[in-house]
C-alpha cells in the first residue's frame, strides 16, 4: 500500500499554497529585477561580475532594514562599502584621480609617470579591501 510522507491537513495545504504564492510574486520580482543586469551580461570581462555582484549587495543591503538580528545595520554598512568600491573599480578612474594628486608645478610627463604606478596602487588597494571584508563577514550576512 502507498503512504504519503506525512499527512496532509489543512495547515499543510495552507502552507504548501501560500510558500507558492511568495514564490511566484518574488519570483517574478525577481525577473523584473534582474533582467536588465542579465540581459547585457557577458562572460568575457570581469566587469560583468562585478556589476552583478554589486547590484546584488545593493539589494541585499536595502533589506537589511527589517532584520531582526543584531548586527544588522553593521552588515548592511558593509554591503554598501562593497558594493561602493566595485562600482568604483568599474568606473576605473584611478588614472585620472592620480593625476589630480600630483602638484601643479610638475609637467605632463612627470604627473604621467607617477600617476600610473599610484594609480595600479589604488586599485589593488580596493580589490585587498573588497576580498578582505567578502571573506571575513560574507557569512554573517544573513537574515
Amino acid at each position: 500500500m502507498f503512504r504519503f510522507p506525512y499527512r496532509w491537513n489543512f495547515r499543510t495545504v495552507w502552507m504548501n499554497l501560500s510558500a507558492g504564492y511568495y514564490d511566484i510574486k518574488y519570483g517574478i520580482r525577481n525577473i523584473f529585477r534582474w533582467l536588465p543586469v542579465i540581459w547585457f551580461d557577458d562572460d568575457i570581462d570581469w566587469s560583468y561580475l562585478a556589476l552583478l555582484m554589486e547590484k546584488k549587495l545593493r539589494f541585499m543591503s536595502a533589506s537589511t532594514s527589517w532584520w531582526i538580528v543584531s548586527g544588522a545595520d553593521r552588515a548592511g554598512k558593509q554591503m554598501k562599502l562593497c558594493a561602493a568600491l566595485l562600482k568604483r573599480m568599474q568606473s576605473d578612474n584611478y588614472f585620472d584621480n592620480a593625476c589630480g594628486l600630483h602638484s601643479v608645478d610638475a609637467t605632463a610627463k612627470e604627473i604621467v609617470k607617477r600617476a600610473g604606478p599610484h594609480a595600479s596602487y589604488m586599485f589593488e588597494q580596493d580589490c585587498r579591501m573588497l576580498g578582505s571584508i567578502l571573506g571575513r563577514h560574507m557569512t554573517e550576512w544573513w537574515d
